[in-house]
């Protein structure tokens, strides 16, 4: 592979401001997010070290460190006190991991804990008293019909929280809490400011806070709490058990924190400096069961001062069955652990190119690579430009795209037309489709969702490609994978 193709780097109008001023520095950067994704996380294994071991300590300052799930774990291996060793067993003993293809919660659980036990026993103060590093750990609490780990109750729970969430984001928290145990020295500034955009004021103990649609609670991290807060972070519903009542949270039962942060949508530019977000892809999903959803994704302000580094789909296409690992491995190899463990120790050593170039990237930064992160929704009251500018925009942009390689998008608004087709999977659903396009199309065979592409050409003989809604008939199917 050639060099440096293997990183996409993607960042907000402020965070292109600062690097281009200054170039890309650690002392700029406060805070890092760290996502729920499961195995995808031994894929980024190179990238969190040449972070942690190489670049952050040039410049020491206090960080936080805010994660869900895996991303909890990524970031309590690397406050070890030598981070790069800590990072390294973190990944040897989550791929060594072995479950039978039908492990129950209870076994998996089993084995989560005894992973924890040998990572951490001995280093709780390291992770608790860091002096660079300030650690956030977020969960959810159950609420209403899921107030219960067990039985249908639970199962249809969920199911209702999914409905609720496809009508609306904002519905998922009448079954869903926010919970963030965060360092006892200094919480997360967006807590903080809780009351800056007019919703409730801050609370103290255990009353929620609210930045958001959903409530949520700050408890503080001690030695009671850090191990089950831990655990809990990653209780992927019916595949880990909740954990219930951890010591100085309010009472009930807790589940992964990717159930409402799956990417960690969350009020960045609260937070002084740079947010550098290492992830797995470079879309932000906000809530776990938004994956099947393309229209659920993160814009606005709160992406200001975020720059995304993310692997690229050259980098993908190099990698054993052309993806990072993810839990659909676990069926894939179904007993043949030891085949697992080579393909995922093959990503985990290849991660190391991805550490390499983000280091040659901060060295010399070249603003040319960086992509913009998102697209600021339009202001009410404000008109959209004319369609010939539109086609134009459109144009433009995949001429800029064929010349870089990159797949930039451009989106038309509901003004200029709507396209309609059948869903090119299962051939069931036809809806009117959202006025938005694309550029340059995208080919996948991952779902019905990125199959079905319709292309029109324009008066103006621009191809457009229309991206269709997401089709209920079948993508419901992978709102729990």
């Amino acid at each position: 592979m050639n060099a440096g193709n293997s990183l996409v780097i993607r960042a907000g109008p402020k965070a292109c401001a600062i690097i281009a001023e200054r170039g890309l520095s650690p002392a700029d950067v406060s805070t890092i997010p760290g996502a729920a994704g499961g195995p995808k996380a031994l894929g980024l294994g190179g990238l969190d070290t040449a972070l942690f071991a190489d670049w952050l300590p040039q410049a020491p300052r206090v960080r936080h460190l805010v994660g869900a799930s895996v991303g909890a774990w990524r970031f309590a291996a690397a406050l070890r006190r030598d981070a790069r060793l800590g990072l390294r067993e973190l990944a040897r003993l989550y791929a060594a991991g072995r479950y039978p293809p039908r492990a129950g919660p209870s076994f998996v659980t089993g084995q989560v804990r005894a992973m924890l036990a040998e990572l951490f026993d001995g280093h709780d103060d390291d992770i608790l008293a860091s002096e660079g590093y300030r650690l956030h750990i977020l969960a959810v609490r159950g609420r209403g019909p899921l107030t219960t780990d067990a039985g249908v109750r639970r199962t249809l729970g969920f199911g209702a929280a999914a409905f609720a969430n496809l009508a609306g984001r904002e519905h998922l928290r009448h079954f869903l809490e926010r919970t963030i145990f965060h360092d006892a020295r200094e919480r997360p500034p967006f807590l903080d400011d809780a009351g800056v955009a007019g919703n409730l004021l801050p609370a103290t103990g255990s009353a929620p806070i609210r930045f958001d649609a959903f409530h949520t609670h700050a408890v503080p991290l001690d030695r009671g709490n850090l191990r089950e807060a831990l655990v809990a972070s990653a209780a992927i519903p019916m595949v880990i058990e909740a954990v219930p009542d951890i010591p100085g949270a309010p009472a009930g039962i807790y589940w992964d924190g990717g159930l409402i942060d799956y990417h960690l949508h969350l009020p960045w530019p609260r937070f002084d400096g740079l947010v550098l977000y290492p992830h797995f892809t470079d879309r932000i999903v906000p809530g776990w069961l938004d994956k099947a959803l393309p229209w659920r994704k993160a814009r606005g302000e709160w992406l200001d001062n975020v720059v995304l580094v993310s692997p690229s789909r050259e980098y993908l296409a190099r990698l054993p069955h052309g993806k990072l690992p993810d839990r659909s491995d676990f069926k894939r190899f179904g007993e043949d652990f030891d085949g697992r463990h080579a393909y995922w120790t093959k990503a985990i050593a290849e991660s190391e190119r991805l550490g390499d170039e983000f280091l040659a990237f901060a060295r010399k930064p070249d603003p040319s690579r960086i992509l913009p992160l998102c697209r600021r929704p339009q202001q009410s009251g404000v008109p959209s430009a004319s369609r010939p500018a539109r086609i134009a925009c459109c144009k433009a942009k995949a001429e800029e795209s064929i010349r870089s390689g990159s797949a930039l998008r451009c989106r038309i608004s509901s003004a200029s037309r709507k396209c309609r087709s059948a869903c090119a999977y299962c051939r069931r659903s036809k809806r009117s489709l959202p006025a938005c396009c694309s550029a340059v199309s995208r080919k996948s065979s991952k779902s019905c969702i990125e199959r079905a592409w319709a292309t029109r050409r324009s008066k103006k003989g621009v191809e457009i490609s229309c991206r269709p809604c997401h089709c209920i008939t079948c993508a419901r199917r992978s709102w729990f994978t």
